[in-house]
């Protein structure tokens, strides 16, 4: 098992952020906050140092790639891209890590080892009703 990482999500679909939360909690990890525009996650990046981000490219109001350029700058962070703007993503930031939506906990548990250089966190199956 990897080292538990503190996690800012970004995201502004409500669903999506609490299943991703979800997701990252199953593999170990805690979310220190959950936010839906560019200004909130750099002030909660800010205030709660996270280990890892997760990012949505599109938001509430700015984007996901702005304020992780925001973030990183001022302190490097691992980013893990949480989107289905695909094709944004590879044109403003062709180097990052994806997790295209939708997404399940491999494909995140996998793209977290790789930001990390870990192996990834084996998945148990889930059975959801």
């Amino acid at each position: 098992m990897t080292e538990a990482r503190r996690v800012l999500v970004i995201e502004d679909e409500f669903l999506t952020a609490m299943e991703l939360a979800t997701v990252l909690e199953e593999l170990g990890h805690a979310v220190c906050a959950i936010v839906d525009t560019e200004e909130e996650a750099v002030e909660a990046a800010a205030r709660q140092r996270p280990d890892l981000i997760t990012a949505d490219v599109r938001l509430r109001s700015g984007d996901g790639i702005a304020a992780v350029g925001r973030i990183t700058a001022a302190t490097p962070v691992p980013v893990v891209y949480v989107t289905s703007s695909d094709a944004e993503l590879r044109r403003r930031a062709p180097s990052s890590v994806q997790v295209s939506k939708p997404f399940d906990a491999k494909s995140v548990s996998r793209a977290i080892a790789a930001v990390l250089g870990v192996p990834p966190v084996a998945v148990p199956p889930v059975t959801r009703s």
